[in-house]
């Protein structure tokens, strides 16, 4: 399994909690992240089956890697950023908020390209992320050209 964008690790260390069998690999591009990511999987004793990695997006893996790619990419459109709660806005790192001016910058297409290149879905490939109801109808423009079953 791959989480790209891992940040804290929660995703990948909820998963890997949960599997006992299962292995991963975390990618970030901020060192920072990173090392918060590697502190958790220490601290929750799974370092041994967690891995993590300084690229952006899975950049420089080789293809059909991993069985399963997860990922909370940035969402929030960047016009938004200023009004968000406090604790939110101040709290969290700018890079793993800001999704750009429409909130998908782009993350749509290169998870549809990594899941398809990493092989890890199987037919109907399917991609599951909760959007706002403004960016739904992008969201389906930018998917209807993959082999999705539903989206």
């Amino acid at each position: 399994m791959i989480d790209l964008g891992v940040g804290s690790g929660a995703i990948l260390l909820a998963i890997l909690s949960e599997r006992q069998r299962a292995r991963g690999v975390g990618v970030d591009v901020s060192f920072d992240a990173l090392a918060v990511a590697k502190d958790n999987a220490a601290h929750l004793g799974l370092a041994g089956r967690a891995s993590f990695l300084r690229t952006s997006w899975g950049d420089g893996l080789a293809p059909s890697s991993f069985d399963l790619v997860v990922s909370n990419p940035p969402y929030i459109p960047s016009a938004d950023i200023a009004g968000l709660d406090p604790e939110v806005r101040d709290h969290d790192p700018h890079l793993a908020l800001d999704g750009g001016p429409d909130g998908l910058d782009d993350t749509l297409r290169k998870a549809a390209a990594l899941t398809l290149n990493f092989g890890a879905l199987t037919w109907p490939h399917q991609i599951v992320r909760v959007l706002a109801a403004e960016q739904l109808y992008r969201a389906t423009t930018i998917l209807a050209g993959h082999p999705y079953h539903r989206v």
